[in-house]
């Protein structure tokens, strides 16, 4: 589990960096190109995952449909900053059994077993998902300021480094 711990808090570094590159105008422009969503909303989104999960560890529920949508993150690049440097140092906790809370297509309360290291696999997962976004936000807006790797799958590096190796 210290894997899935190193490499999420490796992903929130990568966006903490990333956030002390980028200026407000940029990180607030919605992107037509992406539903108007802008590069905030996405940082939102993605430390609003993260923050569901280690609130939800006390106390043994999570939900991730009720989590706090604090508009703040969307517009503040130091705050959405210090936030991910925060969760690096929550999201080391050890594993546990969890109860994941959801509604069903009728609005049904749903409530399935899990655990936390599940979770903390599907937060990194999800994490890099928006990080690709958030890079092909900046690439629209012609900001050439990732590497590589930034949004970019583990097992896809992976893959690609053995294709290479071929």
């Amino acid at each position: 589990m210290t894997t899935i711990i190193s490499k999420l808090s490796f992903q929130l570094h990568s966006i903490a960096t990333l956030l002390k590159g980028i200026d407000a105008i940029d990180y607030t422009l919605p992107i037509q190109e992406m539903g108007n969503a802008t590069i905030g909303q996405h940082v939102r989104h993605t430390i609003e995952i993260a923050q569901s999960l280690v609130n939800g560890y006390i106390s043994n529920e999570i939900n991730y449909e009720k989590r706090k949508r604090d508009l703040e993150i969307e517009t503040s690049l130091k705050y959405a900053s210090n936030l991910c440097a925060e969760l690096t140092l929550l999201i080391n906790r050890s594993d546990k059994k969890l109860i994941l809370v959801a509604e069903n297509e009728m609005g049904e309360q749903i409530r399935i077993k899990s655990y936390y290291s599940r979770e903390l696999h599907f937060i990194l997962e999800h994490t890099i998902h928006h990080m690709a976004l958030i890079k092909t936000g900046l690439q629209i807006l012609k900001k050439d300021i990732t590497d590589d790797y930034f949004g970019v799958a583990y097992s896809t590096i992976q893959y690609r480094s053995k294709s290479c190796a071929q």
